[in-house]
């Protein structure tokens, strides 16, 4: 499955909608940190497809499969904090101008972390709990900056960066452990619930979200 491709998404879910096999776990953690502006071949910027729309899709189109006691957990950032929405840009930020990398990664965080809340939501009474989970920062090849910068980070950051396996933790327990069952529209750090703000769990902008999202991806949810 490329997940920078809403048509590839779209092909993976109907190979397993047509298994017909009920799901009951869902980990959308897929993510890239583009380092300049790359439009995709349906025409949206390929930081918001990896990150955001690609899982959107995906866990919508799977939505029927899933059982209940189903858990999905969506793979946030700290960088949510700096996240902006802003309609229509979101879909094609860095089109015009600069592009900034951390920015537009930061936007895709704060938007996956409001699909969570939106989703947790219509999803309650079906049973299915829909939380998000923070690794921290991990070394991955998505904490490689520019040529220059990388080496600093080595030397002032790295010795505080997780191994993957530490960083997996949060969301391994929001999908495998008894004690999360039934917790649903939350956000985990350090395998601990976050207290949140209104400005998040309300945010004034998750209904709208939902429903551009909607429209831009609406030939590919039918």
């Amino acid at each position: 499955i490329d997940l920078s491709s809403m048509q590839s998404v779209v092909a993976f879910a109907s190979q397993i909608l047509e298994r017909n096999l009920p799901i009951s776990l869902l980990m959308n953690n897929a993510g890239t940190m583009e380092t300049g502006f790359h439009t995709t071949s349906e025409g949206f910027e390929r930081t918001v497809s990896v990150n955001y729309m690609g899982p959107y899709l995906l866990t919508r189109k799977l939505i029927p499969l899933m059982v209940r006691g189903a858990r999905i957990v969506n793979m946030v950032s700290c960088t949510y904090a700096i996240g902006k929405l802003d309609f229509p840009d979101f879909f094609h930020r860095g089109k015009t101008g600069t592009f900034w990398r951390i920015p537009v990664y930061s936007n895709t965080k704060l938007a996956l972390l409001l699909f969570t809340f939106e989703l947790s939501e219509q999803l309650r009474e079906k049973g299915i709990t829909v939380n998000a989970a923070d690794p921290g920062i991990v070394s991955t090849d998505i904490i490689t900056m520019h040529k220059w910068f990388d080496p600093l980070t080595d030397i002032f950051f790295r010795p505080f960066i997780r191994k993957p396996k530490k960083g997996a933790s949060t969301a391994i327990g929001l999908l495998l452990d008894e004690k999360e069952a039934g917790m649903t529209g939350q956000l985990y750090v350090n395998n601990h619930r976050k207290n949140l703000s209104d400005k998040y769990t309300n945010h004034v902008q998750k209904e709208q979200l939902w429903e551009v999202t909607e429209r831009a991806l609406a030939s590919w949810l039918k």
